[in-house]
């Protein structure tokens, strides 16, 4: 730009690049601000992350043709385990007796050895462990030694 009242060459200044986002409705939110937003949302979902039961033997909701030595549970985090972490139940509801479970493979993995073979039928585990976070986590599932059955399945399931 030329000032021609003064013959001075005016250098006008450059325009700041805009640092905002357009939004839905026209709305303008910063960057930084939009950036924070994530970074806590992200933070919040992660510490909420609690260990997942990924594999399971026997079969989640499987059958074994032979009774298990052990039951073995392996999760997607460490853990830790505290009372009795691992039950297990006949198709009656009645306690079958397991040896002390422990952890392995790096916390992820929960063994609990079965002393007596087990007769053929329905079983559940029930199981409870202790996440990296601190908060217990469990659950249960069913398998079948011997023949598969339509009982590992609920009965709306198969009406």
């Amino acid at each position: 730009m030329v000032d021609r009242t003064a013959g001075h060459v005016v250098r006008a200044p450059l325009p700041r690049p805009r640092r905002d986002l357009t939004l839905v409705g026209g709305r303008r939110i910063p960057a930084m601000l939009l950036a924070a937003l994530i970074a806590i949302v992200a933070l919040a979902s992660a510490g909420q992350a609690h260990a997942t039961l990924l594999f399971a033997s026997p079969v989640i909701n499987g059958s074994t043709p032979t009774a298990p030595a052990e039951l073995t549970l392996v999760f997607d985090e460490p853990v830790s385990l505290a009372g009795e972490p691992v039950h297990l139940r006949d198709a009656d509801g009645r306690p079958v007796t397991l040896d002390a479970a422990r952890v392995g493979g790096g916390g992820r993995v929960v063994s609990a050895p079965v002393p007596a073979p087990l007769a053929r039928g329905l079983f559940t585990v029930r199981w409870q462990v202790v996440a990296s976070d601190g908060d217990p986590v469990g659950g249960s599932y069913r398998f079948v030694v011997g023949q598969p059955s339509l009982r590992l399945w609920p009965d709306w399931a198969t009406s």
